[in-house]
């Protein structure tokens, strides 16, 4: 992290330490300055800049200025975001997608330490041997489905997604032995997904549960629980919208299906070109 460095100033030199005192304090006027401006401010010279950029790391000041800028912005836009209520009145339209960006990272990161690789194993596993996919969700959830559904159906999978709830039980009903049945629920609690998984859990099938709630109904009645760990309240009342719940959920769907391809890489890479090369030929709509 050049931040990093340039705070601590282990080995620099005095003037060293100037520079990097200067650039730290003055981070929004590097992006357009030349080297000339930290040289005359920290009273240096442009040769001193250069080399400090390549005791950094940098080919040269131009090389270090776009990383500096890039890891100042960061750090300047770097702080908690309530995932219930991510952008205030007053925040300008910048701040506002800052703030977004931090809150899609933070529930992706927070998603990723909350994998199990012997469970991924496991899920994986029974995903690769399913003969049907189905997938149990509603509100906002559904687009991230349909688009988990679309990327499965390229490499040759069946999968099930409806917003009609008659049609999800009946999903459920007339799962076969060999299914993988992924029920969303940031609460847990969603009655009509919890009688989906209590009429999988009655007929033998393999459950899996996507929800903030690892202690939730949900949870408990499922084989498998992926914990989505957003931070974010069940309850329209208290929050904007889903954004920190749907990237979480966006996420772990798009891990189910770059794991599921990489257990036989080599041939849903063929099925997916030989598909659109297809849908190239034999239609006229190519998208």
């Amino acid at each position: 992290m050049i931040l990093e460095r340039l705070k601590e100033c282990d080995g620099f030199s005095k003037t060293e330490c100037i520079i990097a005192r200067y650039l730290l304090e003055n981070g929004s006027t590097v992006r357009d300055a030349s080297v000339e401006r930290p040289a005359e401010f920290t009273e240096s010279s442009p040769a001193t800049i250069v080399r400090l950029c390549k005791k950094l790391g940098a080919q040269g000041y131009r090389d270090f200025r776009v990383a500096f800028v890039a890891e100042w912005e960061q750090s300047r836009h770097s702080v908690r975001i309530d995932a219930n209520m991510p952008f205030d009145r007053d925040d300008s339209y910048e701040q506002v997608a800052w703030k977004l960006g931090n809150l899609a990272a933070n529930a992706i990161n927070n998603a990723i330490s909350g994998f199990d690789q012997q469970q991924v194993d496991r899920v994986v596993k029974i995903l690769a041997d399913s003969d049907v996919v189905n997938v149990f969700t509603v509100g906002t959830s559904i687009p991230a489905a349909l688009d988990f559904k679309t990327k499965l159906v390229r490499i040759g999978r069946q999968v099930n997604v409806d917003q009609d709830a008659f049609v999800q039980r009946g999903y459920a009903i007339s799962a076969p032995a060999h299914s993988c049945n992924i029920l969303i629920s940031l609460s847990g609690e969603t009655e009509m997904i919890v009688s989906y998984a209590r009429i999988l859990q009655a007929r033998g099938r393999h459950t899996l549960a996507i929800t903030a709630d690892p202690f939730s109904r949900l949870a408990s009645i499922c084989d498998e629980v992926i914990c989505l760990n957003s931070n974010e309240s069940d309850s329209f009342s208290r929050k904007i919208e889903t954004f920190s719940s749907f990237d979480a959920t966006h996420f772990v769907l798009d891990c189910l299906y770059s794991w599921l391809f990489q257990t036989d890489y080599d041939r849903n890479m063929r099925h997916a070109r030989e598909s659109q090369r297809t849908l190239m030929e034999l239609t006229s709509d190519s998208r």
